[in-house]
């Protein structure tokens, strides 16, 4: 059975003399495990800092942290020296928000850099109507010559007398939404980001 030799020391990479064929190396500081092939070294990484994973969890999984717009210090001040190297801005905030691919020069989304935030938009939208047509409409009226009197009998009708109007343009309306922003049907989980 391999031996397990074991380095905690960041940058540090055994050598055939180090790491014979029966051993294999783990430098835990940089996540890297070492094979002695025969002939030379081989390194497999264990994992990445900065790797971005997302889990049906309120609680990170072991070795990362959720991505909450944490500071560089902060990051600093919680023991994670790498990943303030690797982010001297902070990590974005995506709790409550869906992640789009970034442009990277198509030339769909310009003016956008890795981890910066897009508020919420609607395009243009156009809604052509059909104009209404001249139309007529049958107004019955009842003449009376004073308060609760008619000319020629109690409630003597004397015909229907028709007015015609003009098309009033194109119509016109709104939308109205569900809830307080447009979203697509989605399902929460948790993004998170690899430490050390």
């Amino acid at each position: 059975m391999p031996k397990l030799i074991i380095s905690s020391v960041a940058g540090t990479v055994p050598d055939t003399t180090q790491l014979t064929v029966e051993q294999i190396g783990v430098n835990t500081a940089d996540g890297i495990l070492y094979a002695n092939n025969g002939s030379s070294i081989i390194s497999i990484a264990l994992y990445t800092v900065g790797e971005v994973k997302q889990c049906l969890s309120t609680v990170p999984l072991k070795g990362y942290i959720e991505i909450a717009g944490q500071s560089a210090s902060g990051l600093r001040t919680m023991g994670f020296p790498k990943l303030a190297d690797m982010f001297p801005g902070g990590l974005p905030d995506t709790r409550g928000k869906a992640v789009r691919g970034l442009d990277n020069g198509r030339g769909v989304d310009i003016n956008r850099v890795v981890g910066s935030h897009q508020n919420q938009s609607v395009q243009p939208l156009t809604f052509v109507g059909n104009p209404l047509p001249d139309h007529n409409h049958g107004v019955p009226m009842t003449r009376k010559t004073g308060w609760g009197r008619t000319l020629a009998g109690n409630g003597e009708n004397h015909g229907n007398f028709n007015t015609t109007g003009n098309s009033a343009g194109t119509p016109t309306g709104s939308i109205t939404g569900t809830g307080t922003e447009t979203v697509m049907a989605n399902i929460a989980m948790m993004w998170m980001i690899r430490h050390d």
